[in-house]
């Protein structure tokens, strides 16, 4: 499993960006606000959560590991998948995700 990555933004899009890494572009998912920070022709570190389907391995990426965290643990809820997880936390902070889910 790809657990990080760190190269070089390539390309930003709707939705995902293009990392080079030695050489290989790697496609990842990620929210808005993680694509904010993310500056074509600059270095990033990526936390990736890596996911295998039959048909597809897809990156999700984040700026931090506890961002990536989070994002497996909302997908543990009934009912959110990566789609919704990611809006999620493109929605809150992390401290207010856990002010809502203490209530």
């Amino acid at each position: 499993m790809i657990g990080r990555l760190k190269g070089i933004i390539a390309a930003t899009g709707e939705g995902q960006a293009l990392i080079d890494v030695s050489g290989v572009g790697y496609l990842v998912h990620a929210g808005s606000r993680t694509l904010g920070k993310l500056s074509i022709g600059e270095a990033a570190e990526l936390f990736v959560e890596t996911q295998m389907s039959e048909s597809a391995i897809r990156l999700f990426a984040f700026v931090s590991g506890e961002e990536r965290a989070w994002f497996a643990r909302l997908q543990d809820a009934p009912g959110v998948g990566a789609r919704i997880a990611l809006a999620i936390l493109d929605t809150l902070t992390l401290p207010q995700l856990m002010d809502a889910i203490a209530l």
